[in-house]
């Protein structure tokens, strides 16, 4: 069974502006696509038709990425 999951559309309402890098350093499993604002956010909309991946495509991904581990390559790169 699969969590509900709430998907909304934000826009910024005042400046915004990349994330920034902690410790001095990029961290290579953090997306880079994160913003932050002093300012609140407005919701534009909600995602009503997003359906995420199927328990048999999660456990194939998860299967890979434990190979890659084994073999000392586990990356994930954008």
């Amino acid at each position: 069974m699969r969590a509900a999951c709430n998907i909304y559309l934000v826009e910024p309402s005042g400046e915004f502006e990349g994330r920034p890098q902690r410790h001095g350093q990029e961290v290579p499993w953090e997306s880079d696509a994160v913003f932050r604002s002093a300012e609140p956010l407005r919701v534009a909309g909600r995602l009503d038709d997003w359906v995420g991946h199927s328990p048999e495509r999660l456990q194939a991904m998860r299967a890979g990425l434990k190979g890659l581990k084994q073999q000392g390559a586990a990356q994930i790169e954008d």
